[in-house]
């Protein structure tokens, strides 16, 4: 990918809104934390204070624009791109925005 289109795609996902979403993480936890949180061990072990468990812990992660915009453009092309940030425009700018994305990135490409 050449190197304006990287920019002019890293500007576009600049201006988008900040999104996030829900996961699950792999997160470690010494026995006396769990013994205080109150988290019972799959079957019914004996929780070890000195050992460390491993749970799955939801946590909120923030979308990367940048990154999807670029996974969108690399599969799609500019319509990768446009359907991309179509889903963050108000329905009556969507038609100006769009020709705004083809057009920057027509003349950069």
């Amino acid at each position: 990918m050449k190197k304006n289109i990287e920019k002019v795609l890293k500007g576009l996902a600049g201006q988008l809104p900040k999104t996030s979403y829900n996961a699950l993480e792999v997160s470690s936890i010494k026995g006396e934390n769990v013994k205080l949180s109150g988290l019972e061990l799959p079957q019914g072990m004996e929780i070890e204070e000195g050992k460390e468990y491993k749970f799955k812990v939801p946590v909120i992660i923030q979308s990367s624009h940048s990154r999807r915009i670029r996974r969108a453009y690399k599969s799609s092309g500019i319509e990768g791109v446009v359907k991309y940030v179509l889903q963050f425009v108000k329905d009556e700018h969507r038609s100006r925005v769009q020709a705004d994305i083809e057009n920057v990135l027509k003349s950069v490409a």
